[in-house]
């Protein structure tokens, strides 16, 4: 135990030292750029190419993105059609239920009921 302790404490105060510094230390200065290096190549982009932002896309000067998106928009379901489709496919499970014989109904009331539907418009 008194090992461990002493092993600790040694390697604790060694993590210590190495974080100071010295009495006579001073932050260098950082280097200022006067200008980047790829300044001249932005400098030297047309401005009057900008895309639109209904096709900002085709600014990325990128076939195969704009292949995509295109696809993506033409294979796109708008809402009013995904909601036809979600009220279709619920009417469809309830009519698969009309072949079915009527089953009966019982409650807490020992009275029973049977029930089917007719008609699936």
């Amino acid at each position: 135990m008194f090992l461990l302790r002493t092993l600790v404490l040694a390697v604790t105060a060694g993590l210590l030292a190495g974080c100071a510094v010295g009495p006579d230390y001073h932050r260098p200065d950082a280097p200022l750029l006067k200008h980047y290096h790829s300044q001249p190549a932005v400098q030297q982009r047309s401005a009057s190419r900008i895309a639109s932002f209904d096709v900002w896309w085709e600014g990325f000067n990128d076939p195969m993105l704009s292949s995509l998106v295109s696809d993506a928009l033409a294979q796109n379901l708008d809402l009013a059609q995904a909601t036809a489709r979600m009220a279709q496919a619920r009417a469809d499970r309830l009519c698969g239920d009309a072949g079915r014989p009527a089953s009966p109904e019982t409650g807490y009331y020992r009275g029973g009921a049977s029930s089917r539907r007719l008609s699936c418009t």
